[in-house]
Formats: structure tokens, C-alpha cells, sequence
């Protein structure tokens, strides 16, 4: 039903329903055997898209070059209400998380920024300035107190919701950022870059525990099967690979 690029999908809590996101300026809601529910007339390239844990409720992130909402955070809920827009991004908005408790709402930016912004006050929480270029991944940790973010400059880094910069980890890759996963046990997490490898690595000190090689081409997305010990990477060699993590 999309008339141009799929750039994001998310599943809804509970596995029933996802929600994709396209050039086409549109978000659509879909059941898993392929039923459109609803389209949601967003007025801007969707570029990313995170669920909530509430199931019923999901934030786009907008770019576009010709779009009045590049750089908006908008807030759904699946009823097709437009509950609220979070705008204080100067660029396109390249990725978005959720904090586990749903409180929190992460963006990054082709700004150099990444921002917290409040759920429940629709307001924003803290700026978090320190990458010096755009930012294209955003996750939150299993506490819901510290957040990932990585970019074109080549690092990954730790803050806390409040902005304050906790890590820097400049070696993990040679090449941008594309991808982060924070692990269920909030101290691990893994990171895909256009250098074709996927690290994993411990959020406290930046210790590389393992390096995954099995791309030939950049990996640009990265997610964690719900058993906690599987993950699936996507690369530009086209491929999608399920990985085993290993002992941790």
C-alpha cells in the first residue's frame, strides 16, 4: 500500500500488529497476514518508528528536504489520534527509542543531538550535545536510566536522561554507528557500523566482548530476538542474519 521507500518497521507489543513508515509520507498500521488497519497522513518522510509498551501507542521520527515537519517527533496512538508533536530538532530525526517504562522518548538527529523528551508532560526532559556529527541510532537500557546513541562520528556513547555524557567509546568502530541493541541484562549491548562488523560490548567500560564478521557490506540494523540470546542483523550485502550472541 506504500507508494515509495519503506524506511522503518515496528512491531505493537503483544506481536498481533506492526506499523511501517515511508517515503510516501505516511505510517500505516498492519496485522501480521498483511491486513492494512489504518494510514496515518503524517505530512513527512518517516524515517523511523519506535512502539510503545503500552501497545497502543507509537512515535515516527520526520525528515524529508521539502518537509514543514523534518525534524518533528510524532506521537500516535493506533486509534489514528495524533496525541502530541515533540519538535526542537533542527534536522531530520534518524532514530527513535523508548525507554522500557515508557516514560521516555529518545531522538537523534541529523542535528548532532540526541533528546529525551517526557510521555507523560510532553515536554522536553534534556539535550544531550557531545557527537560531532549526525546522530543515526538511539536505545535505552533494560533501566530505563541510561540511553546509547551512535552516529557518523564513528563513536558510541552513554548518557543519562538527564544529558549528562557518562562514556565515550571511540574504538569500537572504524566507520559510523548505524545500529544499537541494549541487551536485557543493562550492562551489555550491541552495536552495528558501516565497517561490516557488529561488536558487542559492555556499556560500563566499553570492553569488546565479542566481534561479529559475517557481513560483507555495512550493517545497518540490528535487533534482539525475544529470547534475549539471538539477534538479527541487516546489511547493505542484502542479507539478514540470525546470530547466536554467546555466554556472556
Amino acid at each position: 500500500a506504500h507508494t515509495g521507500w519503506v524506511q522503518a518497521v515496528a512491531m505493537l507489543p503483544g506481536g498481533a500488529r506492526f506499523v511501517s513508515g515511508s517515503y510516501d509520507e505516511t505510517a500505516k498500521l498492519w496485522t501480521l497476514d498483511g491486513a492494512l488497519e489504518r494510514t496515518f497522513q503524517v505530512g513527512g518522510t518517516v524515517v523511523c518508528i519506535a512502539a510503545l509498551p503500552d501497545g497502543v501507542h507509537f512515535v515516527v521520527g520526520l525528515g524529508g528536504e521539502d518537509s514543514l515537519n523534518s525534524g518533528e517527533v510524532w506521537l500516535y496512538h493506533v486509534d489514528g489520534t495524533l496525541v502530541h508533536t515533540f519538535k526542537g530538532h533542527t534536522n531530520f530525526v534518524f532514530a527513535v527509542a523508548v525507554t522500557p517504562d515508557g516514560q521516555h522518548i529518545i531522538s537523534g538527529s541529523n542535528d548532532d543531538l540526541v533528546k529525551v523528551w517526557s510521555v507523560a508532560s510532553k515536554s522536553l526532559v534534556s539535550t544531550c550535545t557531545g557527537h560531532t556529527n549526525s546522530v543515526c541510532t538511539v536505545a535505552a537500557m533494560a533501566d530505563g536510566q541510561r540511553i546509547l546513541s551512535g552516529g557518523y562520528d564513528n563513536t558510541v556513547r552513554v548518557w543519562l536522561l538527564d544529558g549528562t555524557l557518562e562514556n565515550t567509546f571511540s574504538e569500537l568502530h572504524t566507520h559510523q554507528v548505524r545500529a544499537l541493541v541494549a541487551l536485557p541484562d543493562n550492562q551489555h549491548a550491541l552495536s552495528g557500523s558501516v565497517d561490516k562488523t557488529v561488536k558487542l560490548f559492555n556499556v560500563n567500560d566499553g570492553a569488546v566482548q565479542r566481534t561479529f564478521t559475517h557481513h560483507a557490506d555495512a550493517v545497518t540494523s540490528l535487533a534482539l530476538l525475544p529470547d534475549g540470546l539471538r539477534f538479527v542483523s541487516g546489511s547493505a550485502d542484502k542479507t539478514a542474519r540470525i546470530v547466536e550472541i554467546g555466554r556472556l
